[in-house]
């Protein structure tokens, strides 16, 4: 399992990471600035947000995660937190917020594979004539056309899917392709190649290359016409 935290306490970092691997070996807890939004992607499967003093701050901040990614989101406080605050971010778009973390560990397992469920349940991705099914990860162009994907390539589909028409840079994607920093920008350039023959021109979609940067998946504006140089990292 993989999570982003808006945040900056240490010790609620460490007590997400250490109840998360109770149940998941290779849980993850990647902490992203609240500036950094714009730039953060939506492959984690869960996203904390840490409650502080400013409830105005945090709510807007779950505001804007809930309109702008598809995503779980918790909010956690190793203090508790007052009803009224509670209220107000369940109302801005939180599917969860815990107070005084952490809880009990079974019942903290128990919760965190809830929101895992509600993370997956049901959640298909559209993009043009591609449909994605998180939970089954079945990958379908058009009616019928039903694209069989290495678990890497499921994964790059996904998180270029979920940030359509914004330019990924290359560590962005490594690191939601990639649980270990092992990746070389090679790598990815032959998975992106694997990835664009299998999706082929009917999906009415491509994936952009941005020279030293990075890529994007956009829109193919005519399915049987790809610019010049698209085929190549």
């Amino acid at each position: 399992m993989k999570i982003q935290l808006y945040g900056r306490d240490d010790q609620l970092e460490y007590e997400l990471t250490f109840l998360l691997r109770c149940r998941w070996d290779d849980a993850r807890v990647q902490r992203v600035e609240a500036a950094d939004l714009a730039a953060a992607t939506s492959s984690a499967e869960l996203t904390v947000v840490e409650y502080g003093a400013d409830l105005a701050a945090v709510v807007a901040l779950v505001e804007q995660l809930h309109r702008d990614r598809r995503r779980v989101i918790l909010v956690a406080s190793l203090e508790r937190i007052p009803v009224t605050s509670q209220i107000a971010l369940l109302r801005a778009g939180a599917d969860d917020v815990w107070g005084a973390f952490p809880p009990d560990i079974a019942l903290g397992i128990a919760r965190f594979v809830a929101l895992q469920r509600r993370a997956t349940q049901d959640e298909l991705l559209r993009f043009a004539r591609l449909s994605i099914n998180a939970a089954t990860r079945e990958v379908v162009i058009g009616r019928d056309r039903r694209l069989q994907l290495t678990p890497a390539e499921f994964r790059l589909l996904y998180t270029l899917v979920s940030n359509r028409e914004r330019v990924l840079s290359f560590d962005e994607l490594m690191d939601g392709v990639w649980d270990e920093p092992v990746a070389s920008r090679s790598a990815l350039r032959k998975l992106v190649q694997r990835l664009r023959e299998k999706i082929g021109r009917q999906a009415g979609v491509r994936i952009d290359s941005q020279t030293g940067i990075g890529y994007r998946m956009i829109q193919a504006t005519d399915d049987h016409t790809f610019p010049q140089g698209i085929l190549q990292g």
